[in-house]
């Protein structure tokens, strides 16, 4: 059964790997981007309000992402002309929740980046537009890392409309 939020149910599952999904290397110290969701040409996708995300982030030497760190989600106009913050929130929910549970339904309000604007159910993402992911840490993300039951992931949810 899909998973529906504010009334938008959710058709597809994004992973990093996913073909919509552009992983970046941040820059320690400073609020960088990481990841891109990029809609296709002929499709749009609806980011709805208190999603749950699924994410775990570490370094090239299996250091995780410090609980303080900051994460937050954006949407960005074409051509990068005009930028609006939807969510902020601290990394430490994810960072304490192994990956594993974080797929718990009873979990999900604490794996949730709530938008600032409470009246938004969601958040409509035309072709040219895209929403990033950026995080402020002292570390660098490794995207590839993998070693025993650590491992860099993102997981979500999103519904994708082709349009006709």
């Amino acid at each position: 059964m899909a998973l529906k939020i504010h009334g938008i149910v959710l058709t597809n599952e994004i992973t990093k790997d996913s073909d919509i999904v552009t992983t970046k290397t941040n820059t320690p110290n400073a609020m960088t981007t990481i990841l891109e969701i990029k809609p296709e040409q002929n499709e749009l996708i609806i980011w709805p309000n208190d999603n749950p995300i699924m994410l775990k982030l570490y370094d090239s030497s299996g250091n995780e992402v410090e609980a303080t760190a900051v994460i937050s989600l954006w949407k960005v106009f074409p051509g990068r002309k005009q930028e609006q913050k939807l969510a902020e929130r601290i990394y430490a929910n994810w960072r304490n929740t192994d990956f594993s549970d974080q797929s718990d339904p009873k979990r999900r309000e604490s794996l949730i980046l709530p938008f600032s604007q409470d009246d938004k159910d969601g958040v409509v993402v035309p072709p040219g537009y895209w929403l990033e992911l950026r995080i402020k840490t002292s570390l660098t993300i490794d995207w590839d890392y993998s070693s025993g039951d650590k491992v860099t992931a993102f997981v979500a949810s999103i519904r994708r409309e082709v349009l006709t």
